[in-house]
C-alpha cells in the first residue's frame, strides 16, 4: 500500500437485532486492512443491552448519547473519532473482509482529501445475496459512473448505500456534517455537498464491497417520509447553488418528487379533493418544463411517466363523487 492512514469506523445503534450487530461488528473488526477503532455510538435507546452483546476487543468505543436520530448519532461519532478516514456500517448490513483495504489502495497520495465509495451486494435476512437486486444496482451504479459526472449521478438520485462510503475526516470539518433536518437521506445530502464542494469522489469498480441488507423495517420502505425528505433535500441545495445547470436539474427533480409526494400522501389516501388542487398546479409547471425540454434530456422518461399516472389519477378522482371523498 502506498500509505497507512487510520480509520475510525462508525456504526450508530438504535433497538438492533442482535445478530444483525454481532454481524456488522465482526465484519468491521476482522479487516484486511485493520481499524483503528470502531466507534459504537446508541443513540438513545435505553432498553437495548447492545453493550453486552459486543466482543472484547480494545478498539470498540461505546458511547451513549440521547435520541436525535442516525444524523446526530453520526455526527456525534465524528466528534469521538481519530482517524484521518472515517466510514460507516449500518447495523444492520455487513462489509466484506477486502473493503477498506480496496478503498485505500484507490487513494492517490497527491489528493488525500478525498472520498471512496462503492457499490453493494443486497442480501435478505439470512446473508443470501437478491440476485436480481443487486445486478439492477451494480447497472444503475455502473452507467451512472460512466455516463455522467459524479454531481450530475448523484443529482438523479442517491446510487451510494450508507454503508460504502470512506471520508477523509476534514471535509467534516470543512463543509459541515450530517443533517438531521433532512433524515432519512441525510446521507444523500452529505454526499451532494462534497460533490459540489469538487472533493474528489472514487469509486471501486470491480465489484461490491459491501452489503445492504434488505428487510421489513428497512427506512427505504416508508415511502411517503423518504419521498418527503428527497423534497428537503432538493429544497435545501437549491437555496445555496450558484450553478444554473444544477439548479435547474434540481429544480425538474422537486417537481417530480413534489408531485410523487402528492401521489403518496393524498390520493393514495383517498384526498382526492386536494389531491386535485396540488396536482393541476404541479402539472401545469410540469407540462411547461416539458415543453422546453430537449427530447434527448435524460429526464424525459419519468417527466412522461409522471404526466400520464397523475392524469390517469386526476380524471379518476373527477368521477368519484366529491361527496364521496375525504379531501
Amino acid at each position: 500500500m502506498a500509505f497507512h492512514p487510520l480509520i475510525s469506523a462508525v456504526v450508530a445503534i438504535y433497538k438492533p437485532d442482535k445478530k444483525y450487530l454481532q454481524q456488522a461488528v465482526s465484519s468491521v473488526l476482522e479487516q484486511t486492512y485493520p481499524v483503528e477503532e470502531l466507534i459504537v455510538v446508541n443513540d438513545g435507546d435505553t432498553s437495548t443491552v447492545a453493550k453486552n452483546w459486543l466482543p472484547e476487543d480494545h478498539r470498540i468505543r461505546f458511547f451513549f448519547k440521547e435520541n436525535g436520530g442516525i444524523a446526530s448519532a453520526r455526527n456525534f461519532a465524528i466528534e469521538k473519532s481519530r482517524g484521518e478516514y472515517i466510514s460507516f456500517v449500518d447495523q444492520d448490513d455487513y462489509w466484506y473482509p477486502d473493503k477498506l483495504e480496496q478503498q485505500v489502495n484507490l487513494i492517490p497520495l497527491s489528493c488525500r482529501e478525498c472520498m471512496v465509495c462503492s457499490t453493494v451486494d443486497i442480501v435478505d435476512e439470512k446473508n443470501n445475496r437478491l440476485e436480481k437486486e443487486t445486478r439492477k444496482r451494480q447497472a444503475l451504479y455502473d452507467r451512472n459512473f460512466s455516463e455522467y459526472t459524479v454531481s450530475e449521478a448523484l443529482l438523479k438520485e442517491n446510487i451510494i448505500y450508507s454503508s460504502t462510503p470512506l471520508i477523509h475526516r476534514d471535509i467534516f470539518r470543512k463543509i459541515g456534517g450530517f443533517d438531521p433536518n433532512v433524515q432519512p437521506h441525510d446521507d444523500w445530502d452529505i454526499y451532494l455537498r462534497i460533490a459540489f464542494s469538487s472533493y474528489p469522489i472514487h469509486h471501486h469498480k470491480t465489484r461490491p464491497l459491501s452489503t445492504w441488507r434488505a428487510h421489513e423495517l428497512n427506512e427505504s420502505k416508508k415511502m411517503p417520509e423518504m419521498i418527503r425528505s428527497r423534497c428537503r433535500v432538493e429544497k435545501k441545495i437549491m437555496t445555496y447553488t450558484e450553478n444554473p445547470d444544477i439548479r435547474k436539474a434540481l429544480e425538474l427533480n422537486y417537481l417530480l418528487d413534489t408531485i410523487e409526494r402528492d401521489h403518496w400522501l393524498l390520493f393514495k389516501n383517498q384526498r382526492y379533493r386536494l389531491f386535485r388542487k396540488h396536482i393541476l398546479h404541479d402539472l401545469y409547471q410540469l407540462m411547461e418544463y416539458a415543453r422546453h425540454t430537449p427530447r434527448e434530456h435524460a429526464g424525459n422518461a419519468r417527466i412522461r411517466k409522471t404526466l400520464l399516472k397523475s392524469i390517469r389519477r386526476y380524471v379518476y378522482s373527477c368521477l368519484l363523487n366529491g361527496s364521496q371523498t375525504k379531501g
